[in-house]
């Protein structure tokens, strides 16, 4: 090899160690042990080769790029112990590729860089570590078997994973479309999840207000394995962090195609139990229980949320109310319907109860006004509205004052109960007891409903928007049937009038539209269909923790530095109370360039409450994390970061989300001055020279006039119980 060759493989080294990353290009993995023996070979370190002879260099000829003590436990996975620079170094594709076809090298690693932040704010990094999935296919003649057991198969040969390694699967969704190419049939996955305990084992329902609440998560599981029913999580938050690695299940159907295959039973099978563990995740069709919740399908097709409210053995059939809907809507199940007519709760609707926030809008049951009885006004007064709730919140009717009083102010009570639908908006959330606080208006009555004098009608006519009765407010159960989803039994203004059927109208008591979808579920190939619009659902575990406020916090992959910081954050009492207490709504500052909209605010709050709802022993911050993500694109991944960094983003996060100077000021050196004559208590200023001095070299003025151009700036809760100043000794 000519010196000029050598020369050359300098230049292209050093360009690729300065190139900058670039997102999707490729990188080769080089051993540093290697490049160091060949940073000899070319004399790397000094700008010309020198007097060498072509033997002395020919013994320094560094060999093939061994790479094999960087290898990790499974085919080309990189060892997570090794540190770049000391270890290893990464050099483009376009620069490696020469050096590949010269050296050779064994094992290879090409890594791709991707981009964990946002187009905005990108984060480029080299993605060392493509996720594995071992994958078990489940054997269709053996519907139990071994692998259900890690003890028992990992210890024996005869079940063997399929290693596959996915570069860019981030949900399961991904990884689905990867997996057709292992199986002919239908087929659906489970996953091992590392984070269950032994209570998850068996499906353990949740009791709340004597309801039984039969969800997904807890009956579509055997021992630690349970079904994907939601494509959209997140492989990160699920993979087993220790052997860094995502174990699933492909279990076939019977059915190929369309077709049954002939491996099918069809005198011991169900119709519509297609696969071979049907009977595992069904079983507790089989022991259903009066107050169970479920989803069912009605008369139309239509799954909604159900309550069982009748078990009879004899006739071999159960009886499940429509949760918001008339007794006259419900509906009869035979036991041989079960598989195709019930399914866990909101496996197949929305759990809209758990996504419910302060301002929505849903749909309530009140009282109506018929012929409220009020006494004569005499000299009736405009004034502002007030709203009057009496007795309990759940048990005694609601009053309102009107509009117009006479020195004893009028009570209008609600004498009869005519009921109806109208839309409320939800002002508070009381998790504790499981309730909501809704305003809401009663339905428009005609001003001659009232007893009033002609001249007062007359007035009110001519005056609509005094005339209308104030806005009430009441506490609802949020698993009560006084509630529905927006729209359930009021008219959505923006349907079309083609698009709504009149259901049953003179059958219903409530007289109302009901919308039902013309898309009717006529397909049962699978148990369990995607229900993406739960993505967002937090399932915190319930249970009473030790202590209020002692609850766990579930990691989400490399999450510990986060939930270390959750943990330390929400025990400060100051802090917890005044996001508890909504406090911080009064402060949100939607107008701050530095803040982000009182999103990090709400959703802190969000956590806090949960934390604090003695309802939850253990939580899950995913929505947490997501919106943190969002703002802080740095934290938009499942790597590991340092914990005080966090809380910085977090506390100066919230403080600028509830920053009550509006409007920041410039502050400059003039203000230093104006600082120090207010501390002072000076009018004017002769010593410029004195009051430089004192600005520069006494330190308890220095300190005084930066903490007041702080606070010109910064004032907020926060401020008040976690910033200060601290003094270097250093400088």
């Amino acid at each position: 090899m000519s010196f000029l060759n050598l020369d050359r493989e300098k230049v292209e080294m050093k360009r690729g160690l300065e190139t900058n990353l670039i997102e999707e290009s490729i990188w080769e993995v080089i051993s540093m042990e290697w490049f160091d023996k060949w940073r000899k070979y070319v004399n790397y370190d000094n700008e010309e080769l020198g007097t060498r002879s072509k033997e002395e260099i020919d013994k320094l000829h560094p060999g093939t790029i061994d790479n094999s003590h960087l290898k990790g436990n499974f085919g080309d996975e990189f060892s997570r112990t090794v540190v770049e620079g000391k270890d290893y170094i990464l050099i483009p594709e376009n620069v490696s590729i020469n050096f590949i076809k010269k050296y050779g090298v064994a094992p290879r690693f090409t890594r791709t860089c991707i981009n964990i932040g946002t187009i905005d704010q990108p984060i480029l990094q080299i993605k060392l570590y493509p996720l594995r999935i071992e994958v078990y296919k489940c054997s269709r003649s053996e519907p139990i078997s071994d692998i259900w057991d890690k003890t028992s198969y990992k210890s024996t040969s005869r079940i063997k994973p399929i290693i596959k390694y996915y570069r860019n699967a981030k949900t399961m969704n991904d990884l689905r479309s990867n997996l057709k190419e292992l199986t002919v049939y239908q087929y659906r996955i489970w996953y091992f999840d590392t984070q269950s305990n032994d209570n998850d084992n068996t499906y353990d329902l949740t009791t709340s207000n004597k309801n039984l609440f039969i969800t997904a998560d807890k009956v579509n599981i055997y021992k630690n394995w349970k079904l994907v029913t939601n494509f959209n999580m997140n492989i990160e938050e699920i993979k087993d962090t220790t052997n860094y690695c995502l174990e699933i299940i492909v279990e076939e159907s019977y059915m190929f195609g369309n077709n049954y295959s002939s491996n099918y039973n069809y005198n011991t099978s169900s119709s519509l139990s297609i696969y071979p563990r049907d009977s595992v995740i069904n079983k507790w069709k089989n022991e259903i229980v009066v107050n169970s919740w479920i989803d069912c399908v009605d008369k139309f097709n239509k799954w909604k949320e159900a309550k069982v409210i009748d078990v009879n053995h004899t006739t071999k059939q159960i009886t499940v109310h429509f949760l918001g809907y008339s007794s006259k809507d419900d509906e009869t199940v035979f036991f041989s319907q079960l598989d195709r007519k019930i399914e866990p709760l909101y496996s197949k609707t929305k759990n809209w109860r758990k996504l419910l926030e302060e301002d929505d809008n849903i749909d309530i049951l009140v009282d109506c006004v018929n012929q409220p009885k009020t006494p004569p006004i005499d000299s009736p007064v405009l004034v502002s509205p007030v709203i009057t709730p009496t007795g309990s919140p759940t048990n005694s009717p609601s009053t309102v004052v009107s509009h117009y009083v006479n020195p004893a102010d009028i009570i209008l009570t609600v004498d009869n109960k005519l009921q109806d639908w109208v839309i409320g908006r939800i002002e508070d959330i009381d998790v504790i007891n499981e309730r909501i606080k809704v305003s809401y208006e009663l339905p428009n009555n005609d001003v001659d409903g009232l007893i009033l004098d002609d001249d007062k009608k007359k007035f009110l006519s001519s005056n609509p928007t005094v005339a209308t009765i104030n806005r009430l407010e009441k506490w609802f159960d949020l698993y009560g049937e006084e509630i529905c989803q927006l729209y359930t039994h009021t008219k959505n203004p923006n349907d079309r009038v083609n698009q709504v059927v009149n259901y049953n109208n003179n059958n219903n008591p409530y007289n109302n539209n009901y919308n039902y979808s013309s898309n009717y579920l006529t397909n049962y190939s699978s148990n369990y269909q995607n229900n993406d619009d739960n993505e967002e659902i937090e399932n915190h575990s319930q249970g009473k923790p030790l202590a209020n406020g002692c609850v766990g916090l579930r990691n989400l992959g490399n999450t510990c530095f986060m939930n270390s910081i959750l943990q330390c954050l929400s025990h400060i009492k100051l802090l917890s109370d005044y996001f508890i207490s909504n406090t911080y709504k009064k402060h949100i500052n939607t107008s701050n360039p530095l803040g982000h909209g009182g999103k990090l605010a709400t959703i802190y709050s969000k956590l806090i409450k949960n934390i604090y709802s003695n309802v939850y022993n253990i939580i899950v911050p995913r929505n947490f994390k997501k919106i943190v993500g969002n703002l802080f694109p740095q934290f938009n991944n499942y790597d590991q970061h340092d914990s005080q960094e966090f809380m910085g983003f977090i506390i100066d996060g919230l403080h600028e989300d509830c920053n009550v100077i509006l409007k920041k000021p410039i502050v400059n050196d003039s203000l230093d001055i104006r600082i120090y004559k207010k501390f002072k208590g000076l009018v004017d200023i002769v010593n410029d020279e004195f009051v430089q001095s004192e600005l520069t070299h006494n330190d308890e003025i220095m300190s005084i006039v930066a903490w007041n151009k702080f606070l010109y700036r910064n004032k907020s809760y926060l401020v008040d119980i976690l910033y200060g100043q601290t003094k270097s000794h250093v400088t």
